[in-house]
């Protein structure tokens, strides 16, 4: 699934050769700073990597659904839809991507069309989005793309040594219906 979102900016399957570049956004302690994981050495994100590398179709059973974020010929970032096998219809929308392309609304781009996907082709009644509640440039991301948000948990992981807090964003298929009219 191969997806052009403007001239120079492309969602695509990972490709082995695409392993330095997600190696080196695992490995960045600013883009990891407030994830759950990393940063990872090379060794460490080889196994994610090809994880996310076979989760690049739709198809029956399909779990989790992660494409590159490619500009102008060049890996950027990822973006998927995640946990997708549950009775519920619900996906989780994550993102990241390399720094110093953040701002210029990629991210926002790259997660509308997931949400796009996750609606029209997935048929999900729910997709959430979660982020460390410090991480203002991914609860704009969420805001901008018509997520609402739905949750602010205070200090209620113990993550990378300290207490963090969460905010939980979502949309319905109902309103993803009304928003697309």
């Amino acid at each position: 699934m191969t997806l052009r979102l403007t001239d120079t900016l492309i969602l695509r399957p990972l490709v082995a050769e695409d392993f330095e570049a997600m190696a080196a956004l695992m490995g960045d302690p600013d883009v990891t700073r407030y994830l759950y994981w990393g940063p990872r050495t090379r060794e460490e994100a080889r196994d994610p990597f090809e994880k996310r590398r076979a989760c690049g179709i739709i198809a029956p059973g399909v779990t989790q659904l992660s494409l590159g974020i490619e500009e102008s010929g060049r890996l950027i970032g990822e973006v998927a839809l995640m946990h997708l096998d549950n009775p519920h219809r619900d996906g989780e929308l994550g993102y990241m991507l390399v720094n110093g392309f953040g701002g210029r609304g990629i991210a926002s781009c790259a997660a509308g069309a997931m949400l796009r996907i996750g609606f029209e082709q997935l048929k999900l009644h729910r997709i959430h989005a979660r982020c460390d509640d410090r991480n203002i440039a991914s609860w704009r991301v969420m805001e901008k793309i018509g997520l609402r948000r739905e949750a602010h948990h205070l200090s209620n992981e113990w993550v990378k040594g300290e207490w963090t807090g969460a905010l939980v964003y979502a949309l319905l298929e109902n309103e993803w219906e009304a928003a697309s009219r």
